[in-house]
């Protein structure tokens, strides 16, 4: 194999008699070669550093799991309710709401109201389910969900 050198004395040699298509040919190839040793570089050093990232984060504890955070606003023109569980945001009717503020009012403890719960979303709201992130009747959000419509909607008429 040829060393650098060697290759450089040879094109310099032949560069003379190329002609100016060739010339602007060679030259949009040695612009594409330096581009890509560039490209090259730069991903074998993000890969260094994604390398030493890794090993610092498996270093450092975990965040700690944001407990199910529960929230209600009204919609527009108060015909529906906005719920909020943790950052998701999900409309509701107020056909909906009565429905769920009566299951958490009519069950006996704060498990049977989750799975009540659980089963009305799952037939009805299947969407909120998936979107939380809520897998089974035992989610403590379900809890959360619970407590929160109980202690801030009555079932009065």
């Amino acid at each position: 194999m040829e060393t650098k050198e060697q290759l450089l004395k040879e094109l310099r040699k032949l560069i003379k008699d190329v002609p100016e298509e060739g010339l602007i040919f060679l030259t949009e190839q040695a612009n594409k070669l330096v581009y890509n040793k560039r490209v090259e570089e730069m991903n074998a050093l993000q890969a260094k550093i994604n390398k030493k990232s890794a090993r610092v984060s498996k270093k450092t504890k975990p965040e700690p799991v944001q407990k199910c955070s529960i929230s209600v606003e009204r919609g527009s023109f108060n015909r529906s309710f906005i719920l909020i569980i943790g950052k998701t945001r999900k409309t509701i009717t107020e056909e909906e709401m009565v429905k769920l503020v009566r299951i958490c009012h009519i069950a006996k403890n704060a498990a049977e109201g989750s799975s009540r719960l659980y089963n009305r979303l799952k037939h009805e709201r299947d969407d909120i389910l998936l979107d939380v992130g809520i897998g089974s009747k035992e989610d403590k959000c379900l809890t959360e969900i619970y407590k929160y419509l109980k202690a801030n909607f009555s079932m009065a008429d």
